[in-house]
């Protein structure tokens, strides 16, 4: 059941602008843990050891947000050609106090399981008497499975067995990053046809977190709300992008009731807006002239990647 309680922390989380489940919600959406061992002739042991968490937007505002309420880290460049910044981490003083973050705001995702061997590598190598030969192999075998080495069926039955805490923060912090608001506009030779929808996409492997949320928000409909774009095939060898779609009429106006009482965070606000004016546009049938549906295509143009506006809150 959707919960909204926040948990008492003791770690440097500040927590002015931001509710520490979002920023959970955000990373299991947007965030990658990362450990790297590379040659290096300048050390004792000839390698480096690198323990880095990182979040990459274009969308530079929201990781000054995460910065300012985490008080640590830095943001820097991570494609300046794509004009993408990234939020990083990388002191092992700075990953004990992300430890202390997520674990008590855990993720839910199979991401998990990459933060489990992140967290169990830094524990290991934060240990200086375990900075030895022996030392850096057991650390190849703690970290040997994170993110594209893991086994999907792993990362499957964890979700399997996992047992969901979904704070509508989190939420919203994960549609925040996995979300889009579409609006399709199909002209037929009675009356054009409008349909908008929020779309949640997840690698096949991570279909039951999707499922988990359409559930959490069908509890405030009272009845189904939304649907799995999954087939049998997809579930049985874990291929393909999942979809959780939201688009009856019934259903937006409950999603809209749910994000109005916990607003987004980035620019995805702007698009969110905008279909909720096209909703209402819609419902005062307004796309029945041609006037009227000449302004909702406009609408629907500035959407998404049509946006230039960086949204600041």
């Amino acid at each position: 059941m959707l919960k909204n309680n926040i948990m008492k922390n003791n770690n440097t989380f500040i927590g002015t602008l931001l509710n520490p489940y979002w920023i959970t919600g955000f990373i299991d959406a947007e965030g990658c843990f990362r450990v790297n061992i590379y040659p290096n002739e300048n050390k004792k042991l000839k390698f480096s050891i690198s323990f880095t968490f990182h979040i990459s937007q274009k969308e530079k505002e929201i990781l000054e947000l995460i910065l300012k309420d985490l008080n640590m880290g830095q943001i820097v460049w991570d494609s300046q050609e794509k004009n993408i910044k990234k939020y990083m981490l990388s002191s092992l003083e700075n990953c004990l106090k992300l430890i202390n973050f997520l674990d008590q705001y855990p993720l839910q995702t199979s991401k998990f399981l990459d933060y489990k061997d992140f967290k169990e590598a830094i524990l290991f190598w934060s240990n200086k008497n375990n900075q030895t030969l022996e030392g850096l192999i057991k650390l190849k075998e703690i970290t040997k499975n994170m993110n594209n080495n893991r086994n999907l069926n792993e990362r499957h039955n964890f979700l399997m067995n996992q047992k969901f805490n979904l704070n509508p923060y989190w939420i919203i912090g994960f549609i925040d990053g996995e979300g889009c608001f579409y609006c399709y506009i199909q002209k037929n030779t009675k009356s054009p046809l409008i349909q908008l929808s929020l779309e949640l996409s997840q690698s096949t492997h991570d279909w039951l977190i999707l499922n988990q949320i359409l559930q959490e928000l069908s509890i405030l409909k009272g009845s189904t709300l939304g649907r799995l774009k999954i087939n049998e095939e997809m579930k049985k060898n874990l291929i393909g992008i999942s979809r959780l779609i939201i688009m009856n009429n019934s259903d937006l106006e409950i999603l809209i009731k749910f994000i109005d009482q916990y607003p987004l965070k980035t620019k995805k606000l702007l698009d969110y807006e905008d279909l909720k004016l096209l909703r209402q546009l819609k419902k005062e049938k307004v796309h029945l002239t041609e006037k009227g549906l000449e302004q909702m295509k406009k609408i629907k143009e500035g959407m998404n990647f049509g946006r230039r506006t960086e949204l600041i809150i």
